[in-house]
């Protein structure tokens, strides 16, 4: 969450209006995506704006600031998720063969496959940080998790 703060101080990946870019003046506005709404969030956003466009924070977090109300909002969303049938080991299947000497010998004829269910969710997790109910800047995290059963 300071790192969160620290990159809204020094003003670094927030982001700026069109009209306001001295870099190109003539820019259009980036092309919203419908799956990240984030994208289309404009830095001093009032806070029901941003409700309106983001959705109630699955969480909020206050943050201690010397000049005002500090607070990140947390929202969560799975991207995507899968279950695929994988082989997780093998066991020898062998046979005890007697011997032209008489002794009886293991022979491996082949394998048993053992298979488990794979599944994957990739999750990814938008921190915005407001201060006095505006948008500053966000920070987007993607983390998979893996099980089997």
């Amino acid at each position: 969450m300071a790192s969160l703060f620290a990159l809204a101080v020094n003003g670094a990946g927030a982001p700026t209006s069109p009209a306001n870019d001295k870099v190109n003046p003539g820019a259009k506005p980036a092309v919203v995506s419908a799956d990240k709404p984030e994208t289309s969030l404009t830095r001093a956003m009032p806070a029901d704006v941003v409700r309106k466009i983001m959705g109630q924070p699955h969480e909020i977090k206050s943050m201690k600031a010397p000049d005002g109300k500090a607070e990140v909002w947390v929202y969560r969303r799975q991207l995507n998720e899968s279950v695929d049938r994988v082989q997780v080991g093998s066991i020898p299947i062998t046979v005890t063969t007697i011997g032209a000497d008489g002794k009886a010998y293991q022979r491996t004829v082949g394998e048993k496959i053992q298979y488990a269910d794979l599944h994957r969710a990739t999750e990814e997790t938008v921190q915005l940080l407001m201060f006095n109910d505006h948008f500053v800047t966000c920070k987007v995290a993607r983390q998979e998790t893996r099980h089997y059963n």
